[in-house]
């Protein structure tokens, strides 16, 4: 097609010239409304998502009003790039330039991972610099006429198609799921890395495979029927796919010292079914913890205790931080993919017949990330649970989890 002219017939007004390369602009993608009509099911699942709200969130509006303040037009680069990439790549918001608090969004931008990013980058793009996956945030060169999706025989009327492998692969994600911090340099989001150094890549396991889980239907309204399409709801630590992220396994010994009984309680969280890190993401965004409780058999609390999962960063004052105020990595608890961390502990009592439960909780926002954004942290999700007897006689007993 080089040197034709092409013409989206749903983005009537956008004509390009296929062998020309120019600066895009908001105005070069299509709203994903203009998808509706042609891609109902699929747009309906993106609506459904996080990635629909990225850019219109009251969470991430007030966070990236606290940016601002904090550090200024550095901010643009650290929230807007992934949160509202249309903006970024089309220069509505300069890469590191004056950024307001009270930035008003173009109607495409506001859609956040819109349709029209993800299908449009080819994953052949030459930024002429030795960069990041990152790069697609930033201002882009190129066309957005030819859609790219996973099926070879895909043809539309209304848009170019090709194929892309980059589309089908963990590298689109990495886009915005491997991060640097702007200033600093430090590696705050690993999500992508996380993976590929873990076992799901050796075995075949992209992100999507998860994420966006393949069933039998139709990409368009008319076109046949596949048993591969790709869901667009994008699951993750907001649906019931957490609980199927960790287990825990409890375990307890007796023993005597100086008359007491003590009391060994370890607990080993296992990372089962994900495939980076847990929790993963921006540091002190999320919240993942153990819980330990121990009850006679009256009910009385016996004992609790509590170890808490991730990676802190810290600030000039070595204290917890925000993203775009850390100038260090603190300390990193995370569970690896198929591993475990064991947690101990300790306690005397005078007398045994004792309950103890482990339960494993996830915040999607976490308390330190809530006193900053002046709201209340979300409500605790149970995501795994043990639970023993510690019979009169210092038997450990297994019990089913209620």
């Amino acid at each position: 097609m080089s040197g034709k002219l092409l013409c989206s017939i749903l983005v009537a007004s956008t004509c390009v010239w296929a062998a020309e390369t120019k600066q895009l602009t908001p105005q070069d993608f299509a709203s994903a409304e203009t998808c509706k009509p042609c891609h109902t099911e699929v747009y309906q699942q993106w609506r459904s998502s996080f990635h629909s709200q990225a850019a219109t969130d009251s969470l991430f509006w007030r966070l990236f009003q606290q940016s601002v303040r904090d550090v200024g037009s550095r901010a643009s680069a650290i929230c807007l790039t992934c949160h509202a990439p249309v903006a970024t790549v089309g220069r509505e918001v300069k890469w590191f330039g004056p950024v307001s608090d009270q930035l008003e969004l173009s109607p495409v931008a506001r859609e956040g991972v819109t349709c029209d990013f993800c299908h449009t980058v080819s994953g052949a793009e030459d930024l002429g610099r030795n960069v990041s996956l990152g790069a697609y945030r930033v201002p882009r060169k190129g066309d957005t006429v030819i859609k790219y999706g996973s099926h070879a025989d895909a043809k539309s009327p209304a848009h170019a198609t090709q194929p892309s492998a980059f589309l089908r692969s963990s590298k689109l994600c990495a886009i915005c799921h491997q991060r640097t911090h702007s200033l600093p340099g430090l590696e705050i989001q690993n999500t992508y890395e996380e993976w590929y150094y873990g076992p799901y890549r050796t075995q075949g396991r992209e992100c999507q495979h998860c994420h966006m889980p393949a069933y039998a239907g139709r990409g368009t309204n008319d076109s046949p029927e596949r048993p591969d399409i790709r869901a667009h709801v994008f699951l993750g630590g907001h649906t019931e796919m957490l609980k199927k992220a960790a287990l825990v396994s409890l375990g307890a010994r007796v023993s005597e010292k100086s008359g007491a009984k003590v009391i060994r309680i370890n607990a080993v969280v296992t990372n089962a079914g994900s495939g980076h890190l847990i929790p993963t993401g921006m540091p002190g965004m999320r919240e993942l913890w153990l819980e330990v409780g121990v009850k006679a058999q009256d009910g009385a609390e016996v004992f609790t205790g509590r170890a808490n999962f991730g990676l802190s960063l810290l600030g000039k004052d070595g204290g917890p931080a925000m993203p775009w105020n850390a100038v260090r990595v603190g300390k990193d608890t995370r569970i690896a993919p198929q591993r475990s961390r064991r947690e101990t502990f300790e306690f005397k009592t005078p007398n045994l017949n004792l309950e103890v439960r482990a339960k494993v909780y996830y915040r999607l926002v976490s308390e330190q990330t809530a006193k900053l954004a002046g709201i209340q942290p979300s409500p605790p999700i149970e995501v795994a649970g043990d639970q023993v007897l510690i019979l009169p006689d210092g038997v450990v007993k297994k019990i089913p989890v209620q």
